[in-house]
């Protein structure tokens, strides 16, 4: 469904429409902005921003684990409202690094 609203997009205006995961923003920026950036006609080295482009000292500070951050007992409820009401995104809520579930809920 995304890929066709994507050609709709492109087909009715000629504008590229470019599919960005903020998962894959934070597992690697630096290929991501470039990836938009050749996509809108902008030359990578030229937009990068400075702090990006030298491996800067931007630091996450907390996990991706939500059962480190609300508690075993919180997250022993989450698990089940999920399995009652959205199980689709049991792996979301279990996962504890970074990445991109396909296809989306």
């Amino acid at each position: 469904m995304l890929a066709e609203l994507m050609n709709t997009v492109y087909e009715f205006s000629g504008v590229n429409v470019v599919q960005v995961f903020y998962e894959h923003l934070q597992m690697d920026p630096i290929t991501q902005l470039r990836r938009v950036m050749r996509a809108v006609g902008v030359r990578p080295d030229e937009g990068v921003p400075a702090v990006l482009r030298h491996n800067s000292n931007s630091t996450k500070f907390h996990s991706e684990d939500i059962k480190e951050q609300v508690g075993a007992k919180q997250f022993k409820e989450f698990t089940k409202y999920f399995k009652k009401h959205a199980p689709c995104f049991l792996r979301q809520l279990h996962s504890t690094k970074p990445e991109v579930f396909w296809p989306p809920c």
